[in-house]
């Protein structure tokens, strides 16, 4: 069984996109049973996409400051 911290990517673009909990709890849930990588942001039409499928830096810079703010607390 999955941590509740273990899929913050997911958690911080879910904050980014402004998308609704039930949602972003829902990709979590399905990352764990499917065992994303750890740096999932969400499961799209072709697999899971990752941070590192970011290409805009000012989107990396908010994601990054999303999961700071969550590990820090």
């Amino acid at each position: 069984m999955g941590h509740a911290k273990d899929y913050p990517y997911i958690r911080a673009w879910g904050r980014m996109m402004t998308s609704n909990r039930s949602y972003v709890q829902d990709q979590e849930a399905l990352a764990r049973v499917e065992r994303a990588p750890a740096n999932a942001i969400y499961k799209g039409d072709e697999g899971w996409k990752t941070y590192d499928d970011i290409v805009p830096g000012d989107v990396r810079h908010t994601i990054d400051r999303l999961v700071k703010e969550e590990r820090d607390g």
